[in-house]
């Protein structure tokens, strides 16, 4: 049972990961890992407490791999990326998406 929530906390987290990562890459413009990993890195928020480097890095990746950010430019050892026009549709998307099935869930759980 263990490994099913672990699993299933990992996949929810990876997506919240994804889906944030877009939006901070949209609000910001342009960003680079490191500073991606700073700004969710808050108390207020226990999802993230123990993200690490590779975490955001491996997200970058997949949302790269997936034409949803790009690279832009680096300043020193600093790769700065940017949100697609692909990204910003499926970040919009995405939190329809997930505002939909969470209203679901909140209803399932309270038994309606």
């Amino acid at each position: 049972m263990a490994e099913e929530k672990n699993f299933i906390d990992d996949k929810l987290k990876h997506t919240i990961l994804m889906v944030r990562v877009l939006h901070l890459l949209k609000t910001n413009k342009k960003a680079y890992p490191y500073d991606l990993l700073k700004r969710m890195k808050d108390k207020r928020n226990p999802i993230f407490c123990d993200l690490d480097k590779n975490d955001v890095y491996n997200a970058m990746n997949a949302l790269e791999a997936k034409d949803l950010i790009k690279y832009i430019s680096a300043k020193g050892d600093k790769k700065y990326y940017k949100i697609t026009l692909k990204g910003i549709t499926l970040l919009k998307s995405s939190k329809l998406l997930l505002v939909k099935h969470l209203r679901e869930l909140q209803k399932m759980l309270d038994g309606k």
